[in-house]
């Protein structure tokens, strides 16, 4: 996304959407990690440790875990704070025009706007992100053990969920990795 959509969106008030969207940018640029809309909406101010690149995040059972959070998302992270506005009493990192916590429906709205705007396809949804981060993870050779800890499943079979793998993908692992092949 240009930086112009983004000033647009910007200016027409909702400031959310430009934070979500240069975060989401910066998972892009390195994909090795996964700003899920549920990550998202839970993060406060205290959960980042920028010296050491990791993020406290909250998932289902309030099951606290650390992942890693690359350079270029800290960086945008880092100017969205910088221009975020300060708000008494808001531990959170993402505000919506209210200058409240950014909930997961409202993500789910920029998501679908974006996904509209840009794709004309309004079903994209922000789980869709979280598929598409396991799935190139499996996809450049990550350990399924190494995803599950990524994406914070309790159990293997969830993660295995999200990993579709083509048999065109397959049939090269094989290729590469038979000796008769």
């Amino acid at each position: 996304m240009s930086s112009s959509t983004t000033e647009s969106i910007a200016s027409s008030g909702d400031e959310g959407a430009a934070a979500v969207e240069s975060f989401w940018y910066a998972k892009r640029t390195d994909p090795g990690f996964d700003p899920s809309h549920v990550l998202l909406a839970g993060l406060n101010l205290e959960d980042i440790d920028r010296s050491d690149g990791w993020l406290r995040v909250r998932g289902k059972g309030k099951k606290e875990r650390q992942v890693p959070i690359p350079g270029k998302a800290l960086e945008a992270l880092d100017r969205y704070i910088g221009e975020r506005p300060v708000v008494r009493e808001e531990r959170a990192v993402f505000l919506n025009y209210r200058d409240a916590r950014l909930t997961t429906r409202g993500i789910s709205g920029i998501v679908k706007l974006y996904a509209t705007y840009l794709a004309g396809d309004p079903s994209l949804h922000p789980h869709s992100f979280r598929h598409a981060y396991a799935t190139h993870l499996l996809a450049d050779g990550a350990d399924l053990r190494a995803i599950q800890e990524l994406l914070g499943h309790a159990r293997l079979s969830t993660t295995q969920k999200y990993t579709q793998v083509s048999l065109t993908d397959l049939l090269a692992v094989y290729d590469k990795a038979h000796p008769k092949a």
